[in-house]
Formats: structure tokens, sequence, C-alpha cells
């Protein structure tokens, strides 16, 4: 029974890995797509005067 909830544990904390990389990624992501935006509104800014 030990050896099953071992196994258990080191599986648990492997999807809490996976899903926390997932997280910081998408967060990452998020800021590069935030900051492209802005560069292209300060662009678009800049061409209309």
């Amino acid at each position: 029974m030990e050896i099953g909830l071992k196994h258990l544990f080191y599986a648990f904390a492997i999807v809490w890995a996976l899903l926390l990389g997932y997280v910081f990624s998408l967060a990452r992501r998020q800021k590069q797509l935030a900051d492209e935006l802005e560069n292209l509104k300060k662009s678009a800014g800049r061409r209309s005067d």
C-alpha cells in the first residue's frame, strides 16, 4: 500500500508541476502579446500624426 501512495504522490506532484509550467507559459505569452499590442498602438499613433 505504501508503494501505491508513493506513486500517487509522484503523479500528483508531476501534474502540479506541469500545470504551473503551463500557467507561467501562458502568463509569459500574454505579457508578450500585451507588449506587442502596445508597440502597435504607438506605431499607429505616429502614423496618424
